[in-house]
């Protein structure tokens, strides 16, 4: 096997020791595709401040290995009221970008229950082919433009 593709065995405390590539934890191979679990992006509202607490952001780096994020297996998804995400590659070189607004009256979430996706609260889109580097990030204008976010 190439030394690229190799896996290491992490201890993640208590003995217990998982796969991992570089820092990105590996919960099953097959098939040619390596399944990982990663950090979800989130930016939530302060009630208290009334404004958005500052956003923790993902981002996957795999440049300089023979990964892939899969355009087949993933989608682009944003959930909330008023909230604006972007998705861009490379540190934003402008070789890809995409984004999603996801929208609902009075907070109310309800059409992004239960993994389903149909536009209320939820918006979602491909992931464009062959990334090596993808990051999120979100755009405030719209609460800027005074419209409030409603809490969940």
């Amino acid at each position: 096997m190439a030394p690229s593709f190799e896996v290491d065995c992490n201890d993640t405390g208590n003995g217990v020791s998982k796969p991992f590539v570089g820092n990105i934890e590996v919960v099953s191979l097959g098939n040619g595709q390596a399944r990982v679990m990663n950090h979800v992006s989130s930016s939530c509202y302060n009630r208290t401040s009334r404004q958005m607490n500052p956003a923790d952001v993902w981002y996957l780096n795999l440049t300089g290995t023979p990964y892939r994020l899969s355009d087949s297996a993933n989608k682009f998804t944003v959930i909330g009221c008023r909230t604006l995400a972007y998705t861009f590659d490379d540190y934003n070189v402008g070789k890809y970008m995409s984004g999603c607004v996801s929208v609902c009256r009075r907070g109310d979430l309800s059409s992004a229950i239960n993994g389903s996706c149909v536009g209320i609260g939820c918006c979602q889109t491909n992931i464009t082919t062959g990334l090596s580097y993808y990051q999120v990030m979100f755009d405030y204008t719209l609460h800027i433009r005074g419209l409030q976010p409603h809490p969940l």
